[in-house]
């Protein structure tokens, strides 16, 4: 027994480090890509060369948050003693959050799985569904790039183990870690977690465990109370709060990804978890009272956020207590899968084959929760008596089909796509009518349900067999995702980053509409796309401010609020206000009077200062 865990995990582990590989596809391309260029290596090139960056509108968010997680702070000593490790670092960390989640899933569904390999395979599942999606505050999936917000995930679903099996010291020291990377999301769980302590634990203990918890809030601390630096005359909290309210992190129920899908999919979340929670909690009596615990600190954090928003509290908006949503779907998701593996392991046939759909199509939608198959579970779940359950049971299946295809096709005429789409939303939120995706998960579906009977009593057999369905389709959606790196638009901006690092003078400047671009070009920009700011929330230096009134004086004359719509007079004062050597225009957009320097199949770059050198040189095109 303690040879076949040893070997699953072994298998697991290596499964995992291939599905890295791939899900990244190309480390540059992600560099390149990452988002508003928050990246551990751009934040150590920053500090390493700080005379360089100035007036960099990237440096502005550097010299406030370059020190927020511990991975930074570690990048920006490391590069220092070699200009190459930070790269290094950042794939060290790539891996610890994907290979850290997986066996933290495992471990988790060891509490009501016995049998190891299809503990792993509850563990692929949940790593391929990406629960961290399933979130009310707008965060997508960013685990094919190193961030604190993942990286943090593995230490507090450790902990979540080590709590539900009473192992204080592993706690502290797991949460400890994770408060150093990610302060605000691990002080939410720390919050979770003394509900939990509070509603399950024995009088006696509740004292020592809640004791426990005091280190990693100390810890959770020690990151924005000292080495966060403190701008002299900072903007204050009122200046600070119209960014906050356009934020799609902060008010996230303004956005349109938190109706209709985002609530929903998190309900769909809790639900299952929760008719689990009826059969699996027989394995571990505390299994009831963590269900509560999330559900309880995602109504408090999220209503006081909430609140907080109406009444316009920075403190509270900026703290983003949504967030804890992140947590919630990270942990309830491999109880469900445990519940559902049970199902396709049992001795139903056709419950083996709905819960087997429902597990394909969760992976499938990744971005939503599907609700069909599951509510067919509920009633069979339900009903005691066995020979009432193949009416109800099928019934509620293919009523929920016939509803969705209804709303999908021939209702979307006469109620509209916006009506239809809600409809849709709710039923199977961020799902996508792929008639292939659905054969594919029909036929996956069969092949489980006719496994399952040729391998009912060779159980070691059959753990094994999901095990490698599920690896196998775990790796297909992660070189999936990797590829996705290498092309198109996000090749496009890689390519073009490569020419300026390349041709282009070190100290040039570019004017930009979008936050990605120093990973691999290493040159400085202006970002001079007119929005309603909402980055502007998280500084509290004064510079960032002024650039904006100035951009706003800026775009005036030209009644456009579109960076696109400037004029060809309005690029050159632009360039002339922010020394401005290049602009970069999309391909797709008439051409300018400028030369340009530059051409692929997205982008298109102009010569509009006195560094750029494009009338002596052939236009350099790159096309796909």
């Amino acid at each position: 027994m303690e040879s076949d865990s040893k070997f699953s995990k072994a298998i697991l582990i290596i499964t995992l480090i291939a599905v890295t590989f791939l899900l990244v596809g190309s480390f540059d391309s992600r560099l390149a890509n990452s988002n508003g260029d928050d990246h551990p290596v751009v934040w150590a090139r920053y500090f390493a060369n700080p005379a360089f960056w100035e007036g960099d509108g990237g440096f502005f968010l550097a010299q406030q948050f370059g020190v927020a997680t511990l991975p930074n702070i570690i990048a920006i000593y490391a590069v220092k003693l070699n200009t190459q490790l930070p790269i290094l670092l950042s794939w060290i960390y790539i891996f610890i959050q994907n290979i850290g989640i997986g066996l933290a899933f495992y471990f988790l569904a060891t509490l009501w799985v016995k049998e190891k390999w299809l503990a792993a395979t509850v563990a692929l599942l949940s790593y391929s569904m990406t629960p961290w999606q399933l979130n009310l505050a707008y965060y997508p999936s960013m685990i094919h790039s190193p961030y604190s917000g993942h990286l943090v995930m593995p230490f507090i679903a450790f902990a979540a183990y080590f709590l539900l099996t009473e192992r204080t010291l592993y706690v502290s020291v797991c949460l400890a870690i994770a408060g150093l990377i990610h302060p605000s999301q691990t002080l939410q769980f720390i919050f979770l977690a003394i509900v939990f302590l509070l509603i399950s634990d024995k009088p006696s203990r509740r004292v020592i465990h809640l004791s426990s918890l005091i280190p990693p809030l100390l810890a959770s601390l020690i990151i924005p109370f000292i080495f966060l630096p403190k701008p002299p005359n900072p903007l204050t909290d009122n200046e600070l709060l119209p960014s906050a309210l356009l934020n799609p992190h902060l008010i996230p129920w303004e956005s349109t990804t938190f109706w209709p899908w985002g609530v929903p999919s998190l309900i769909g979340c809790f639900f299952l978890s929760y008719i689990a929670c009826l059969e699996l909690s027989k394995n571990n009596s505390k299994l009831k009272a963590f269900w509560w615990a999330n559900l309880i600190s995602l109504l408090v954090l999220g209503l006081g956020h909430f609140i907080g928003g109406k009444l316009k509290i920075l403190s509270i908006i900026l703290l983003c207590p949504f967030r804890v949503s992140v947590i919630n779907s990270v942990l309830l998701a491999p109880i469900g899968f445990s519940y559902l593996i049970k199902k396709i392991t049992g001795k139903n046939l056709r419950v083996c084959f709905t819960a087997a759909t429902l597990v394909f199509f969760l992976l499938l939608s990744k971005s939503g929760f599907f609700w069909g198959p599951l509510l067919a579970l509920l009633f069979y779940d339900r009903n005691k008596t066995e020979k009432h359950i193949g009416k109800i049971f099928y019934g509620v299946l293919v009523l929920w089909w016939v509803l969705f295809l209804l709303v999908g096709r021939p209702l979307r005429e006469v109620l509209g796509p916006d009506i239809s789409g809600f409809f849709r939303s709710i039923m199977a939120p961020g799902f996508s009518l792929n008639v292939l995706k659905i054969w594919l998960a029909l036929g996956l579906t069969l092949l489980v349900s006719l496994f399952r009977r040729w391998s009912f009593k060779r159980e070691k057999a059959m753990g094994f067999g999901l095990f490698i369905l599920a690896a196998v389709f775990t790796i297909i959606q992660s070189y999936q995702t990797g590829s996705e790196a290498s092309q198109g638009e996000l090749k496009a901006r890689w390519d073009l980053q490569i020419w300026a690092k390349t041709s282009t003078p070190p100290d040039s400047i570019f004017l930009i509409e979008w936050g990605s671009w120093r990973g691999v070009s290493e040159r400085k920009t202006q970002v001079v796309g007119y929005r309603e700011n909402s980055v502007l929330a998280y500084f509290r230096l004064r510079n960032p401010k002024e650039a904006e009134i100035k951009l706003q004086k800026l775009y005036e004359p030209y009644h456009t609020k579109k960076y696109s719509e400037l004029p060809d007079t309005g690029v050159s004062i632009f360039a002339d206000t922010f020394n401005g050597d290049y602009f970069v225009d999309a391909a797709e957009l008439p051409k300018r009077k400028f030369a340009i320097c530059f051409e692929n199949s997205r982008w298109r770059v102009y010569a509009v200062g006195k560094k750029a050198d494009c009338y002596k040189s052939e236009i350099a095109k790159a096309g796909y």
